[in-house]
């Protein structure tokens, strides 16, 4: 005979399952009340610190702005809020930010030892903090630091914030070079990311190019490079146009639109060129070219960007009322509408059209156009 030893289960025993029960409540309630006292201290701390940011950030600013040398300010290198609030006062006031005086501040040297150390942090977070602290100082020293941090970095978000001070300090064409061949080498950032450090590299040079020639010709051939390198990456292509069309770089109008004119010119470069050139030159006879581009996606892109009321433009708008895709239609109508009276009397005449689609929709046009006026 076999004889089987069982344990008592405790669903067995109900007062040993309420008490077990009991237990997880209220470890799940202690486990519960502990997170939330973890989130709210940190969001007292970092309060705290933004506080203190911005704090320092008033008192240096000010003190920048009344006169007071680099190296009369107080700052403590161990105190990250200091640090950032310093950076940015220094970048909102470079002329009273001289470098020299700067480095002969006593707090100069050990604060630069400090973010010097916090580029090789474990956290990504406190290297993009010491990457953006190397990029807002004034002068071209730590180029360097930034060049070779932005080899070893793996982190997107930090080597974005590392290429973002890498190209506040780009100005030369190998520097440019270098910046640009860092994006088309390891190209792990995101088109945002791109136009966002495109835009602050070409507003630097062309500010420093009014400066040093006083038309800034030197500056925008220089920038043209930008063009050039990235013939062979496609992507960065089109994030570069859509930075030179934000920043207002208008003398880059004529090499763009040569590049929209190329025989191999694909769909999506003719499109980005034809929108930067909305953004810097509306009247550009490009536009007019992008009007009767075989591409529909294009058409459209220059139906909604050109501003001009010349007789060729208004026919041109006129006769994509007709045009068998949608967005054109809807595009040349509401340009049209906006362009004053000239587009509205085009619209009115179409609005009796024979055609069913450009009737609509520049009824449709006009309708909107009084509503607003309503």
């Amino acid at each position: 005979m076999v004889v089987r030893l069982t344990q008592p289960s405790i669903l067995a025993d109900p007062a040993a399952l309420t008490e077990f029960l009991t237990w997880v409540i209220v470890a799940m309630a202690l486990s519960l009340a502990l997170q939330f006292l973890i989130v709210v201290t940190k969001k007292l701390r970092v309060e705290r610190e933004h506080a203190a940011e911005d704090a320092a950030f008033q008192q240096y600013t000010q003190a920048l702005q009344a006169g007071v040398g680099a190296r009369a300010l107080v700052v403590d290198p161990a105190a990250a809020p200091q640090r950032r609030a310093l950076g940015h006062a220094l970048a909102a006031s470079p002329a009273a930010a001289q470098d020299v005086e700067l480095r002969e501040a006593s707090w100069f040297a050990p604060l630069m030892d400090a973010v010097l150390r916090e580029t090789r942090h474990r956290h990504w977070g406190k290297r993009a903090s010491a990457y953006e602290f190397l990029g807002l100082l004034p002068g071209m020293q730590q180029r360097p630091a930034l060049s070779v941090a932005a080899i070893r970095e793996r982190h997107p978000r930090a080597y974005a914030a590392c290429l973002q001070a890498l190209a506040r300090k780009s100005r030369s064409d190998d520097e440019i070079a270098e910046l640009c061949g860092l994006l088309r080498d390891r190209h792990v950032l995101s088109g945002s990311f791109n136009v966002g450090i495109f835009r602050t590299l070409i507003d630097g040079v062309l500010a420093d190019g009014v400066l040093a020639d006083g038309d800034g010709s030197a500056a925008t051939a220089r920038l043209e490079t930008l063009l050039h390198a990235h013939a062979d990456t496609p992507l960065l292509l089109l994030d570069a146009i859509a930075a030179i069309g934000c920043a207002g770089a208008m003398a880059l109008v004529p090499a763009i639109a040569a590049l929209a004119q190329q025989p191999d010119a694909r769909v999506a470069l003719r499109i980005a060129c034809t929108r930067a050139i909305g953004q810097l030159a509306p009247r550009h006879p490009a536009l007019l070219a992008a009007l009767e581009d075989p591409s529909w996606q294009v058409q459209a892109t220059a139906a909604r960007a050109v501003r001009s009321t010349d007789a060729a433009c208004l026919d041109l708008l006129t006769r994509l009322l007709t045009h068998a895709s949608f967005y054109v239609r809807r595009n040349a109508a509401l340009t049209l509408r906006e362009l004053g009276e000239a587009g509205v009397l085009r619209l009115r005449a179409m609005s009796e059209s024979d055609d069913a689609y450009a009737a609509n929709m520049a009824r449709f046009a006009l309708a909107a156009a009084e509503s607003a006026r309503a």
